[in-house]
């Protein structure tokens, strides 16, 4: 029963992480394109981080809501605090990076986006 519960709640917890983390490390020379029928878009860098984080803050909020019954009960601030806290975090980690650096308006718009999980927080299907 645990190992499923670990797998459905957490494990996805982990494994997005661990995706902000290796994508953080990349070395962007240039703003991310995105390619939709033979067209080419320039994707703002501030949509990246509200999507990236507003989703890990989902993710977060669905593993809090399902675990004992205090965390459930804060799943929603819970998953804000610590999405913005590993936007910190990853901020900090490109210092480190080439090509990469440490912004404020990027960790603003990671909290930004954090914080959607407080907006969708009622909707069922996060749960």
């Amino acid at each position: 029963m645990k190992t499923k519960y670990f797998i459905r709640f957490w494990l996805p917890v982990i494994l997005y992480m661990i995706f902000i983390f290796y994508m953080s490390s990349l070395e962007f020379p240039g703003k991310p394109r995105v390619h939709v029928a033979d067209q080419s878009f320039k994707v703002s860098d501030i949509a990246l981080h509200v999507l990236e984080y507003g989703l890990f803050s989902v993710v977060l909020f669905r593993a809090f809501h399902n675990s004992s019954p205090m965390l459930k009960r804060n799943a929603a601030i819970l998953a804000i605090v610590v999405a913005s806290l590993y936007g910190l975090f990853d901020e900090i980690h490109q210092i480190f990076v080439p090509t990469r650096y440490f912004e404020i308006k990027d960790l603003f718009f990671d909290v930004v986006g954090s914080s959607f999980v407080y907006v969708t927080r009622k909707i069922r299907f996060l749960v």
